[in-house]
């Protein structure tokens, strides 16, 4: 059974919202204990805020709220059902991600379960949102200004009502490869082709050969995503690192954003420069792992920064403001573009790393030592900093 694009996602999602649970559960406990956290909570927060978009079943957290009136999710008031509801709802996520992966068909008809649910929840949060948000807004900013901070405000709910809606058409119409919920099969790969007064690709006529066209293996489709995905993002690096001369024609007392954010620039720029070098012909596990850490990180930190930076941007202000703004817009629209070659970059360094694994050509260490290469990097070159 061919299982779909669809269910790899899902078992991604569901595989990372329980890990995350999981880690959150210890992260609160260490904290609840010695009253220190393992990371900082914004830092578990944004990768939540990527993690957590797609349906699976940390959406049952979402009806807590609404079984009653106390903040039941907050450790100070209720530390014991709070912790279990983590362990709990973190095994449920691993025990999906294992069913479908496993092709177990009670998977597929809890995700049908689970979707629904995180609609609802998603549509009440953006419905009392609306009550108590939309009037105080739109008479303190004024219709269009308000609606675009409302939106911004709303943004990730209206994401996850459009991504559910769109997992649950898909699964509808046969997202989990020659079986569907609604019971019809997909054809058969290999039934013989009819013939016509036409020749087929491959079919013999009058004892001469029609030569069918070559037909492209998807890991290396994919692979040439991620590729150009990674010379695109380095292309915007080297425009953002050449744009010292319009982002600094601002006057002199403004704060330097661009002496601040180089040393970053240069540091993104040899791990996309890698990640392009590896993946410029086949799939390279190394690189795709590099590719996988870079573009989460980046797609976290830009799903939360690149809304305020625009707002900030096109916000009516003084005539001071607005001329140090101007010198910033250059700048501002290559971020964006930069956010949104690694939101490519994510999701298709992802697809080809499941697709080379299918193909079981390599080890997944050197995808693991890719991914942590970044990471492993930016806390040396600190060190050597700071010492």
């Amino acid at each position: 059974m061919k299982r779909s694009w669809l269910i790899h996602v899902l078992i991604i999602g569901s595989l990372g919202s329980g890990v995350l649970l999981l880690f959150s559960f210890v992260n609160d406990f260490l904290h609840l204990l010695a009253h220190f956290y393992l990371v900082p909570l914004a830092f578990a927060q944004t990768l939540w805020n990527v993690v957590g978009l797609l349906p699976t079943p940390a959406a049952l957290t979402g009806l807590l709220p609404y079984m009653g009136s106390d903040p039941i999710l907050t450790p100070s008031y209720k530390p014991f059902t709070f912790f279990s509801v983590q362990i709990v709802v973190g095994l449920l996520c691993l025990s999906e991600a294992y069913g479908l992966r496993r092709r177990q068909t009670w998977a597929l008809y809890a995700m049908v379960l689970f979707i629904p649910v995180d609609f609802l929840v998603q549509a009440a949060h953006l419905s009392a949102a609306v009550r108590m948000q939309w009037p105080a807004t739109t008479e303190a900013h004024g219709f269009p200004a308000g609606l675009a901070t409302f939106l911004f405000f709303a943004r990730r709910m209206i994401l996850k009502l459009c991504l559910d809606t769109g997992c649950a058409a898909a699964l509808l119409l046969g997202g989990y490869g020659d079986f569907s919920i609604s019971g019809e099969t997909a054809p058969a790969v290999n039934a013989p082709l009819p013939l016509g007064p036409f020749p087929m690709p491959g079919q013999v006529v009058n004892h001469s050969w029609v030569a069918a066209p070559p037909v492209e293996r998807p890991v290396l489709f994919a692979n040439r995503i991620v590729f150009w995905s990674a010379i695109a993002c380095l292309g915007a690096l080297i425009l953002l690192i050449l744009s010292k001369p319009p982002a600094s024609a601002s006057p002199p007392t403004q704060f330097d954003v661009y002496g601040r954010l180089l040393p970053g620039f240069l540091f993104a720029s040899l791990h996309y420069g890698l990640v392009a070098w590896h993946t410029r012909r086949q799939p390279e596990r190394f690189g795709l792992g590099l590719a996988c850490a870079c573009s989460l990180a980046v797609s976290a930190a830009g799903f939360v920064t690149a809304p305020v930076l625009f707002l900030g941007l096109f916000q009516r202000s003084s005539p001071q403001a607005a001329a140090i703004t101007a010198g910033l817009l250059p700048l501002a629209f290559l971020t964006l573009l930069f956010v949104l070659g690694n939101f490519v970059l994510l999701f298709a360094s992802l697809r080809t790393s499941w697709l080379a694994r299918e193909d079981g050509v390599q080890s997944p260490i050197s995808w693991t030592l890719g991914f942590a290469f970044p990471f492993a990097t930016l806390l040396i070159i600190r060190g050597i900093l700071l010492s």
